[in-house]
């Protein structure tokens, strides 16, 4: 208890003796024990709200995994694909004079 050896609570226990006395000792002692008890008490309350209150995060946070994932299995069956920018319209090509003959731009450098 409290890292004390039996030597060092017996040295403890002679000078309670010595400097309470013999005749208020057991009271001391009661009084002691009830202070240790209520101590042990509280601790385990708190411990016991504190793992409560953790168990429930735990079980929060498993149940947001679990749709977190039920909604990337829905999307790998429904294979959605990334909605995409629409496509810039085509500019036509200049209308050419009848006759005209239309050029590449290899020919011209040609001649």
């Amino acid at each position: 208890m409290f890292g004390l050896s039996l030597t060092h609570m017996i040295l403890f226990g002679i000078i309670a003796l010595i400097f309470i006395g013999p005749e208020q000792l057991p009271e001391v002692a009661r009084t002691l024990g009830r202070i240790l008890n209520e101590l042990r008490r509280a601790t385990q309350d708190f411990q016991n709200q504190f793992t409560g209150q953790f168990r429930d995060q735990t079980q929060s946070f498993n149940e947001l995994r679990q749709q977190l994932t039920n909604l990337q299995n829905m999307e790998s069956e429904q294979k959605i694909a990334p909605p995409t920018e629409p496509a810039a319209p085509e500019t036509p090509a200049p209308e050419l004079p009848v006759g005209a003959h239309p050029v590449s731009e290899d020919e011209g450098k040609k001649s």
